[in-house]
């Protein structure tokens, strides 16, 4: 039959030694360093991209607490400038009722004030229509005591005038 190749599993009394000082083996020590570089060169891209993700993880943690204090002032802003405008408000309708009630209390001051001049007007005429009537009574008690005179005064009061009136 063919022959075998010799390997260390065949042969357990091969002397390790031997077996690795051979010709034969130092183009497998040279592929082991090429690949045992690749594969730290692989192992070192690997740390430096976890170190990386690990930085922009931190950064992106840093980022969203940045984001969120800035919503947190906007949201705080809104509410104070709508609790502003909202104070703005009250204070504007405030002054909206004070001026409605000053123009109703100048309102009924000058209706009080032409009801006092009516009710001046209205005395000063009585007044006036007293000392008329008084006038009358008067000229007629005098009329009354004398019986010769033929005449009487009638004071009128649209004309201030006085009328005689024959018998």
């Amino acid at each position: 039959m063919g022959r075998r190749k010799n390997s260390l599993a065949d042969n357990p009394s091969k002397d390790r030694e031997g077996f690795k000082n051979s010709s034969a083996d130092k183009a497998p020590k040279g592929r082991e360093g090429s690949w045992k570089k690749i594969f730290e060169g692989l192992a070192n891209l690997v740390q430096d991209q976890q170190r990386q993700l690990e930085s922009l993880l931190k950064e992106r943690k840093s980022l969203e607490k940045r984001i969120r204090s800035q919503h947190d002032r906007w949201v705080f802003d809104v509410k104070l400038l709508e609790d502003y405008i909202s104070q703005m408000m009250r204070n504007s309708k405030i002054k909206d009722m004070a001026r409605a009630v000053d123009a109703a209390k100048a309102n009924l001051i000058i209706s009080m004030k032409q009801k006092e001049a009516i009710m001046h007007k209205l005395k000063f005429d009585a007044e006036d229509d007293r000392a008329d009537l008084k006038l009358l009574f008067d000229e007629l008690s005098k009329f009354l005591h004398e019986p010769k005179v033929k005449s009487i005064l009638i004071p009128h009061r649209y004309s201030h005038g006085i009328y005689i009136i024959d018998k």
